[in-house]
C-alpha cells in the first residue's frame, strides 16, 4: 500500500472516530416519584441559593430560570415568590475529559515490508488523544412542604463552540427536551421511584 493510501485511510479513520464522538444533543435522563399526584401542584418558585457561590445571579442562571419558568408555565404552573408548591434548583458541572485511542494498521512499501521491525512486525500504530469538556445540567423539582424531590432531569453532553456562542438557545433547547418527560397531573400507578 503506498503512502498516499495509508494517509488517506488514517484521515478517514480519524474523521469517522471524531465524528462518532459527537452526539446530536445532550443525553437526557429524567425520573420522578410515581406516588405523587402532580395534579395537586399549582405553583412553583426557585430556591434562594440556586447553587450560586458568587453572591449574584449569573447570565446562565437567568437563562436557566427563564427556560424552566417557560416550561413550567406551559404546563399550567404559576410562578410565585411566597410559599410555592414546588421549589426548583439546578446545578451545572463541567468536567475536562480525554479519550485515547490507539490504531494499528499494516504498513507495506512497494511490495516490501516497511516498518517490519516495530513492536509488531509489518504494522504501524498511531495514538490519538481527543480532549473535550463534558457538561452536566441537573434540575431538581422539590415538594416544598415535604422538602422531598418529586422530579429530576439530567442532561449530559459535550460543550461545543456553537453552544458557547449562543448559550441562551442551547439552554432553551436542552431544558425543553428535559421537560418533555415531565409527568402529567395524574398520579402514576407505581409508588416507588424507578
Amino acid at each position: 500500500m503506498n503512502k498516499v493510501v495509508q494517509i488517506t485511510l488514517m484521515l478517514l479513520m480519524l474523521a469517522l472516530w471524531t465524528g462518532g464522538c459527537t452526539l446530536p444533543g445532550p443525553l437526557i435522563r429524567t425520573d420522578f416519584d410515581r406516588g405523587v399526584d402532580f395534579g395537586g401542584y399549582r405553583s412553583f418558585g426557585f430556591f434562594d441559593a440556586l447553587a450560586e457561590t458568587e453572591g449574584y445571579e449569573s447570565l446562565t442562571t437567568r437563562y436557566l430560570k427563564a427556560a424552566v419558568g417557560r416550561e413550567m408555565r406551559a404546563r399550567g404552573f404559576r410562578l410565585v415568590s411566597n410559599n410555592p408548591d414546588l421549589l426548583i434548583n439546578f446545578k451545572i458541572k463541567i468536567a475536562r475529559k480525554q479519550q485515547i485511542r490507539s490504531t494499528v494498521y499494516p504498513v507495506w512499501y512497494y511490495g516490501y515490508c516497511w516498518g517490519c521491525y516495530g513492536a509488531w512486525g509489518g504494522y504501524n500504530d498511531d495514538t490519538f488523544v481527543h480532549s473535550y469538556a463534558e457538561e452536566t445540567l441537573h434540575i431538581d423539582v422539590v415538594d416544598r412542604e415535604r422538602m422531598q424531590m418529586v422530579w429530576e432531569g439530567l442532561a449530559i453532553g459535550t460543550v461545543r463552540q456553537n453552544s458557547q456562542d449562543d448559550a441562551r438557545s442551547a439552554i432553551d433547547e436542552t431544558v425543553a427536551r428535559m421537560f418533555e418527560k415531565f409527568p402529567s397531573g395524574k398520579k402514576q400507578e407505581s409508588s416507588s421511584i424507578r
